[in-house]
């Protein structure tokens, strides 16, 4: 898992709610830092039976108390500049081979995978 924001990033998680209903915190990073970025790993894979439905939240600080702020007083958009703004949560899967990778996501093809 490789959370990103910019600059006003303050946190993020990854979150799993599993078909029976139980959640999970895939991983909590309370002090984003954009100057920080990493990847995260579990300790132990984790198993997302299918029906599992992932999250991502994140929070941003973009008051005058964020010493990072470009400028408390803009109003900020989606933008691939570090003054903009934007969250991603990248996440990579180990996907078993007798699997098609083209049927993960339920009944509909993952964007961009070739049958």
């Amino acid at each position: 898992m490789s959370p990103h924001m910019h600059v006003r990033g303050k946190a993020f998680e990854y979150i799993a709610t599993f078909p029976d209903g139980r959640t999970e915190t895939l991983l909590r990073v309370p002090q984003y830092d954009f100057n920080w970025q990493h990847t995260y790993k579990p300790v132990n894979p984790v198993d997302l039976p299918k029906g599992t439905v992932l999250k991502v939240v994140g929070w941003f600080d973009n008051s005058a108390n964020n010493p990072y702020n470009p400028d408390p007083k803009a109003e900020v958009f989606w933008g691939d500049q570090t003054w903009e703004e934007m969250l991603l949560g990248f996440i990579d899967f180990a996907i078993p081979v007798s699997i098609n990778p083209t049927r993960i996501a339920g009944d509909q093809p993952i964007s961009g995978l070739k049958r």
